[in-house]
């Protein structure tokens, strides 16, 4: 009896189902992949403009601060809500927003802490502080200034 080299059709058939399958699966990965390679860096890009913005809002606090203006954080205040930082990277945005906290004479317990638009000029016992907010798409960036 002779043998006859050679794969049968079922062989061949089975071999082709498989290769499609695996095929499916790479496509779909490297779709997804490809699709989604540019998250990190636009992620990257956002946290860098945040940084030049909030770089650029903390010099010209110390500028205000070694110039000696007063009402510093309320002068301060207006400059960031007033100012458009479109020319230092697109669609950052800027706000301020007051911290007034007062403290118990003697002891230096927290007596009371809420967040007011305008500071307490009266009460000379609370620390003022302004709350900078830097934020673009879903990144933001914070920092705490005061006057003293």
């Amino acid at each position: 009896m002779s043998r006859m080299e050679g794969f049968t059709l079922i062989e061949i058939i089975a071999a082709i189902t498989l290769t499609a399958v695996v095929a499916a699966f790479f496509v779909q990965y490297m779709g997804s992949a490809l699709m989604y390679s540019a998250k990190p860096v636009n992620t990257l890009k956002d946290s860098y403009a945040i940084n030049q913005v909030m770089s650029k809002v903390t010099a010209g606090y110390r500028n205000l601060l070694e110039s000696g203006t007063p009402n510093l954080l309320v002068t301060f205040n207006a400059d960031i809500d007033g100012h458009n930082f479109d020319d230092v990277q697109n669609s950052v945005t800027c706000s301020g927003m007051f911290l007034n906290f007062r403290y118990v004479a003697g002891d230096g317990t927290l007596r009371e802490s809420n967040g007011t638009i305008t500071p307490v000029e009266s009460d000379p016992d609370a620390t003022k502080f302004l709350l900078v907010t830097a934020s673009k798409s879903n990144r933001s960036m914070r920092v705490l200034l005061t006057e003293e």
